[in-house]
């Protein structure tokens, strides 16, 4: 039986234009609810230029209802200091439900774009608000508001680009793919012409593990182009993860300030 997803990236304002590899240092933490936390070091194509960081966090609340997942990155872009976050929570049901997404982005120390998602059964909410100009650092007055309800398809659920560097294990428990992928983008501001972009046709496969237990869950195109990939360990860590064009992590043993 196919199986239909959404997949929600949030483009980074304008983080589409780094190539780069990250170091990554793992938390200790005690706490039996997290199932991932993360920080990594954002490097140049040079291997040594560090560019800026990555976070990663998914934690069950106590009541083992929901999972909450926290995404966070920080670069440079145009000479100037920018970050975005967004968080994304699934209600634990027979399957992993979506409720809710935020993502806030901030360029320079001023909020450029904040958004959300409300999810309510089959039909989702998406709201956007342009705050300042991220290329002239001018405040967008009054901020300029988008909106748009549209219905999700009759099967399948929400999964978010940090779902997959998260829970992918969870949803994904072993070899295998998901099909019919419908892969969505939410813009970083208001120039493109739509607030959430649909497209068809895309996959989720999980590869089997090699003789070390790590295996990867790879994002595919129609045309059959990996959109990315995430690599995870033996115990569902993410190890490392690449995009096409944009993002390249690389898992190393460093502790980070």
């Amino acid at each position: 039986m196919k199986t239909t997803l959404v997949l929600v990236v949030t483009m980074l304002v304008g983080f589409c234009e780094v190539r780069s590899c990250v170091a990554a240092s793992e938390k200790s933490d005690n706490n039996d609810n997290v199932i991932v936390d993360r920080d990594f070091k954002i490097i140049g194509p040079d291997g040594e230029r560090e560019l800026g960081r990555y976070g990663i966090r998914a934690e069950i609340d106590d009541a083992g209802e929901s999972i909450k997942i926290v995404e966070t990155s920080s670069i440079n872009y145009r000479g100037k200091p920018a970050s975005a976050k967004s968080t994304v929570t699934y209600r634990i049901d027979s399957e992993l439900t979506p409720t809710s997404g935020v993502v806030e982005t901030t360029v320079d120390g001023k909020t450029c774009m904040t958004g959300s998602l409300a999810i309510e059964g089959r039909e989702v909410t998406g709201k956007c608000t342009g705050h300042t100009n991220k290329r002239t650092g001018e405040a967008i007055d009054p901020p300029k508001e988008m909106e748009k309800t549209f219905s999700l398809p009759a099967e399948g659920f929400i999964l978010f680009q940090s779902s997959v560097m998260s829970i992918g294990p969870r949803i994904l428990p072993e070899e295998g793919e998901l099909t019919d992928v419908i892969f969505v983008e939410f813009p970083d501001d208001l120039g493109a012409p739509e607030l959430v972009n649909f497209k068809k046709g895309y996959r989720l496969v999980r590869e089997a593990a090699d003789e070390r237990g790590v295996y990867k869950i790879t994002v595919f195109s129609p045309r059959k182009d990996p959109i990315m990939s995430a690599r995870f360990d033996a115990n569902d860590q993410l190890m490392a993860n690449q995009r096409r064009g944009r993002v390249s992590m690389v898992a190393v043993e460093e502790e980070l300030p």
